[in-house]
Order: C-alpha cells, then sequence, then structure tokens
C-alpha cells in the first residue's frame, strides 16, 4: 500500500463505528514491552491522585501470581 491508501484507510477505519467519551477516566496504553518504564512510573502518580484509571489485563494476572506465590504473604493487609 502507498502512503496515501495507508492513510486513507487509517482514517476510514478511526471514523466508522461510534466514539466514546471518558471525560473523567484516564489511561495509558501499556504494551507491557521490554523498557516500558512510562506505566510504571506514571500509573502510581496518577492512581495517587485519585483519578480513577480502568484496570487493564496485566493486573488481574498480577492478583493471581500474588495469590499463587508465596509474595502474596508480603502484601498489605487493609
Amino acid at each position: 500500500m502507498t502512503y496515501g491508501e495507508t492513510l486513507t484507510l487509517i482514517r476510514a477505519m478511526a471514523q466508522s463505528g461510534e466514539a466514546y467519551s471518558f471525560p473523567d477516566c484516564v489511561d495509558k496504553h501499556l504494551t507491557g514491552g521490554v523498557g516500558d518504564k512510562i506505566g510504571l512510573t506514571s500509573l502510581p502518580f496518577v492512581a495517587a491522585c485519585g483519578a480513577p484509571s480502568p484496570s487493564s489485563p496485566g493486573e488481574a494476572s498480577a492478583r493471581r501470581a500474588a495469590r499463587e506465590t508465596s509474595w502474596g504473604r508480603f502484601r498489605a493487609s487493609t
């Protein structure tokens, strides 16, 4: 595909369907790749400020891993 064709396809895909707005929610897409340091440092700060953030699939995995390993005993109880 040429650059123009790719651009046309991307615009058509972006403008199709419905667009949803979540003005009071903060999200940062995390790829989870090696060296992904932005999410690791920014999400805790955003959460500490009280901004709601949708949970990521990785959070469920982390909770499950904490339950299934001895590390779970080191979690702070509330």
